[in-house]
């Protein structure tokens, strides 16, 4: 059985393929990892399933097999969803680690990133976003009738995503902590968390955004950070401790801390939302970090929701294919993942899908908007709080 693929932070992390040469070797080639890879169901080659990589890195390590283009192509297609760790029999394989491990050798090495990550990458240090967006709008969502502290040991991690494409989103979270009389502020100087380039290989990039946020954080005295996005809470919490000195905060998601808020009785959820809803667990939230039932406690202390699971929830959920840089190269089998979820989601009864990660929201919203039989609503969690509460919140998106 599986153990838990709950990351942990400050762990000692391999810096090179070489030193995963005993794990690696140790693979049975089972094929438990094969049939759930949602790579592998959309592409149908052996190839592109962890099993297929794993394979191809024991080839490199014994010289069996020269580094091809078409490998280097094949360890790009991989969601970071991690459902390959939580299956696999032997328990402590993690085929998505040992592969950004790879890339990253391979980006040393003048082989990788594929040339779609390179321009988003480039796209990200020119503009500290991968919209191309100036740094000044990143907090134009900020409503003016809400006063934040100049100074607080709790600091919003906002996020790319919801800064610049689902502002409603980063409003609804600071109007619901601050009507909970949550102490925090935000950072202006925040930059993109370096998710990306962290994943396909890219580490200078990805250092350049860590360094600087954790920077900010040590000099504004930052205890503890929240925030909303599943990849930036991975970065934040597993990543960033790993690799950048003085990377010592506190991070929680926005789930945790409604969670607690709740339990605490600070949380007046008083307007009835009706609505039978299901909830897709994030990959990164999830898998990554290990958290499962804070959300849905959440989510089912809201008057009139009708919460239902799909048949693979939690640890076994399956990806929305968005994730570990896959989006950026391939789009279109990124969002065919998705709409394999969302007709999961519909199998339920539900009438809708709720996440607790924008990146997760955006793929299930670019599914959903392809099915055949009318509309099929993707929530972020925290807006059905705002809602319950009362809270007036911009609409308005950015497509």
């Amino acid at each position: 059985m599986a153990t838990s693929a709950v990351a942990k932070p400050r762990k000692i992390i391999q810096k090179s393929v070489a030193e995963y040469r005993p794990t690696i070797m140790l693979c049975n080639w089972c094929a438990d990892c094969v049939a759930r890879c949602p790579v592998y169901i959309e592409e149908g080659w052996e190839s592109v399933t962890p099993r297929g990589k794993l394979l191809f890195l024991k080839a490199q390590l014994k010289d069996w097999h020269p580094l091809t283009d078409g490998v280097v192509k094949r360890l790009y297609a991989c969601t970071s969803c991690k459902l390959c760790s939580e299956i696999c029999p032997t328990g402590f394989l993690d085929p998505p680690e040992i592969i950004r491990v790879a890339r990253t050798e391979l980006a040393r090495a003048g082989r990788a990133p594929l040339p779609d990550h390179k321009k988003m990458d480039l796209t990200l240090q020119q503009s500290k976003n991968p919209y191309s967006k100036l740094q000044a709008e990143r907090f134009s969502w900020l409503p003016k009738d809400v006063t934040l502290k100049g100074k607080s040991e709790n600091v919003y991690f906002a996020g790319c995503v919801s800064s610049y494409r689902y502002p409603d989103v980063a409003e609804a979270t600071v109007r619901v902590l601050s009507k909970a009389g949550f102490d925090f502020t935000v950072m202006k100087d925040e930059w993109c968390c370096g998710n990306h380039p962290y994943w396909d290989g890219n580490q200078q990039a990805y250092e350049e955004f860590a360094k600087h946020n954790t920077r900010l954080f040590r000099e504004a005295g930052v205890r503890k950070v929240i925030t909303g996005c599943a990849g930036c809470y991975t970065m934040l919490k597993n990543a960033y401790p790993q690799t950048v000195p003085g990377a010592e905060v506190e991070v929680v998601h926005i789930t945790e801390v409604l969670n607690k808020l709740l339990n605490e009785k600070k949380l007046n959820l008083s307007k009835n939302v009706s609505m039978k809803v299901t909830y897709h667990d994030p990959c990164h939230l999830g898998r990554h970090c290990g958290i499962y039932e804070e959300p849905r406690r959440v989510l089912t202390s809201i008057p009139g929701i009708t919460m239902v699971e799909m048949q693979n929830n939690r640890k076994n959920s399956n990806c929305c294919g968005g994730g570990g840089g896959f989006f950026t190269i391939n789009p279109e089998e990124a969002i065919s993942i998705a709409l394999r979820r969302v007709n999961e989601a519909k199998q339920t009864g539900a009438t809708s899908i709720v996440s607790a990660c924008p990146l997760c929201e955006t793929n299930l919203r670019y599914a959903a908007g392809r099915l055949e039989e009318g509309e099929f609503p993707v929530y972020d969690l925290v807006t059905l709080v705002a809602r319950s509460m009362g809270l007036q919140v911009k609409t308005e998106r950015v497509e």
